[in-house]
């Protein structure tokens, strides 16, 4: 019975986090990009993203879910946004992954 409540609990705290307004950054390559990406994502690659901060100031305060390919970039490009200021960055690792996490299809 406990591990019922705490699986409930779980997936409703999960879903309260989600339901807030954030920000999803696909911070892959143009040609990863267009072979497909999970929806309502933002595309800035990482290689871009200091330059195009401007962009998600807005987000500073909210959450913003980075993801790549298998979560390297994804890692570097949450660093960066914590580096500038962003206070609720989470790196939710590779495509697939992160599409699995947000309950999220990828758009092909």
């Amino acid at each position: 019975m406990k591990k019922i409540f705490l699986f409930i609990l779980i997936l409703i705290v999960q879903q309260d986090l989600f339901a807030t307004e954030s920000l999803i950054i696909d911070v892959r390559t143009d040609n990863e990009w267009n072979n497909g990406f999970i929806e309502n994502a933002k595309h800035i690659p990482v290689s871009e993203l200091k330059k195009r901060l401007n962009e998600i100031q807005a987000f500073k305060d909210q959450p913003v879910f980075t993801y790549c390919a298998a979560g390297k970039r994804a890692e570097r490009a949450k660093n960066l946004l914590i580096e500038n200021g962003f206070t609720n960055v989470i790196n939710l690792g590779g495509i697939e992954d992160a599409s699995k996490k947000l309950d999220k299809d990828i758009i092909e």
